[in-house]
């Protein structure tokens, strides 16, 4: 279990996978960035895979940063990546191996990966998560997939609706609330949200008010007045 906010925890054993969505600019790579750091209390850097479709910051700050080895923004090495997880993870139900570790698989822009891709690696790639999604909790694998949109244009509904805890950041249209929290509400009863700040849903529990922790990257960064940030600690190499 992490704390993935002031109030909430994740407990990832009961609510295995995340789903984050929210518009560019919203603060969804800062939550991972903070995500990533606390998945680094309950696992080895050897047990986080990071996949980021859009080759951006979050790349260098898995790999510069937060040192962690198996780190991929290429199309050909994100598909090494996942198939290496999916790997993982029959070996341990072959072994019948419950007690492992933690293992978490964190794809960053999924809808631009899927246009990367062609179609036949496309529909390997999404056979291969729903195999994880699908097997990976009784072994202690999970997957984090952030995105803008969660429609079924974007990603496959089996992928989307087997995420037990999903987290809407910045101000969601009405729609796209109902796709990723599957509650309706009209517009006006959804709050402006400023940047890392949204919504949460954990498992059957109510949809409510989610702010991420925040985390800067430098010194040369200034967190803002009356905030309290948490900056990325280098770890050792």
């Amino acid at each position: 279990m992490i704390q993935i906010s002031k109030y909430e925890h994740w407990d990832f054993h009961r609510h295995p996978h995340l789903l984050c969505g929210g518009d560019s600019g919203s603060g969804k790579s800062r939550f991972l960035y903070g995500l990533i750091d606390r998945l680094l209390d309950v696992t080895s850097e050897e047990n986080i895979y990071v996949a980021d479709a859009k080759f951006e910051e979050l790349e260098e700050v898995a790999r510069d940063i937060l040192r962690l080895p198996n780190v991929s923004a290429s199309t050909d090495d994100i598909m090494d990546i996942v198939s290496h997880v999916l790997t993982e993870m029959r070996r341990r139900h072959s072994e019948k191996l419950r007690n492992e570790a933690p293992l978490f698989l964190i794809v960053d822009e999924y809808m631009a990966l899927r246009l990367k891709l062609k179609k036949e690696p496309f529909i390997e790639l999404e056979d291969n998560l729903k195999e994880i999604i699908l097997l990976g909790r009784s072994v202690n694998v999970h997957i984090v997939i952030a995105m803008q949109r969660v429609d079924s244009k974007s990603i496959d509904l089996s992928i989307r609706d087997n995420m037990a805890i999903r987290i809407g950041f910045g101000n969601l249209s009405a729609e796209n609330f109902k796709m990723l929290f599957k509650e309706s509400r009209n517009e006006h009863e959804i709050e402006n949200k400023n940047f890392g700040e949204g919504y949460v849903k954990i498992g059957g529990e109510e949809v409510r008010s989610f702010t991420a922790p925040r985390v800067w990257l430098s010194a040369d960064e200034k967190p803002p007045a009356k905030k309290k940030w948490s900056p990325l600690q280098r770890k050792k190499a």
